[in-house]
């Protein structure tokens, strides 16, 4: 296949090979085709995909979507794989009524205006939906700060992961401080990992409404420098069990009234860390702190 400058940087250069290509590819049912598919690398689906309807209709409409760029250099245009995959939830998915999406993975460079917009319509759709439960993010560039409120109104979540993911402080801001609305109903699982959190009410924000959350997992994360934050407070919980804060530089660790708080975990070699509080926990089974530098810990734990 040849590269071009054009929509689809991947196309056909010679008709017939494209036919003898397609006449190598085995009709078989959708079924088949769906497990087949999270076998192969998606850039290489995304080659057959071009020369096959069945393997795009196949591709496209499976609960599971998984679209990793890996090497970025690795010979295609991993922005026209996005752009297919939108065409497809906008233009294409009513062809495939009966398969609705339950998770969506994304890993890849995102130094490129035009998919962070792909990227913000394809979670605005996931909202709109309403049928997706698991969302993966990961940027493996840092790209322009995200609309906390674009995720925020996937209601249907129950587990979200961020990578290198940038949040406006501005939206998480005025999110924090407006507190009449439930957001993400029925999310029990949220994994952050190297991010830089806009200030310390956010992580009270995710806790507090947040009315299903189970677990919280934040990996080598810290505040934004701007915003002259220092604690990383978990507030009041009666649904919160399992919390674990690894790698992260956070001046103050503090941790009130998480009843129902079955283990804790808090390691770091981080110079910055210095003052741990964990208050009101009656189901407490296990704990796990390993802070090289803290100089004051506080434990109260109800009897």
């Amino acid at each position: 296949m040849a590269k071009t400058n054009g929509e689809d940087s991947q196309n056909v250069s010679n008709p017939c090979e494209d036919d003898e290509a397609v006449l190598l590819l085995p009709q078989l049912p959708d079924d088949i085709i769906r497990r087949i598919l999270p076998l192969i690398p998606i850039k290489s689906a995304f080659r057959i995909s071009l020369l096959s309807k069945q393997f795009e209709g196949a591709w496209c409409s499976g609960p599971e979507i998984d679209l990793d760029e890996g090497n970025p250099d690795g010979g295609i245009n991993f922005t026209n794989v996005l752009r297919r995959y939108l065409k497809f939830r906008t233009e294409g998915k009513d062809l495939h009524p009966d398969q609705s999406l339950f998770k969506f993975r994304v890993r890849m460079a995102m130094d490129d205006p035009v998919r962070e917009d792909i990227l913000e319509k394809l979670l605005i759709g996931f909202a709109k939906e309403g049928s997706i439960k698991v969302l993966d993010l990961s940027c493996l560039t840092i790209p322009r700060p995200l609309s906390l409120q674009t995720l925020l109104h996937i209601n249907s979540l129950t587990s979200l992961r961020l990578e290198s993911v940038p949040i406006r402080a501005d939206v998480a801001h005025y999110y924090t401080h407006n507190r009449s609305d439930t957001l993400l109903p029925f999310l029990k699982t949220m994994s952050l990992k190297s991010m830089q959190l806009p200030h310390n009410n956010f992580s009270d924000m995710l806790i507090s409404r947040c009315p299903s959350i189970e677990t919280l997992s934040v990996t080598s994360c810290c505040f934004d420098l701007k915003s002259q934050q220092y604690t990383f407070w978990v507030p009041w919980s009666t649904t919160l069990k399992f919390l674990e804060l690894r790698n992260c530089n956070f001046r103050s660790i503090s941790v009130d009234s998480c009843r129902n708080l079955e283990s804790f975990t808090s390691v770091s070699e981080s110079p910055d860390v210095k003052t741990l509080k964990l208050y009101g926990w009656d189901n407490l089974k296990k704990i796990e702190v390993l802070e090289k530098h803290l100089e004051s810990i506080d434990i109260s734990v109800r009897i």
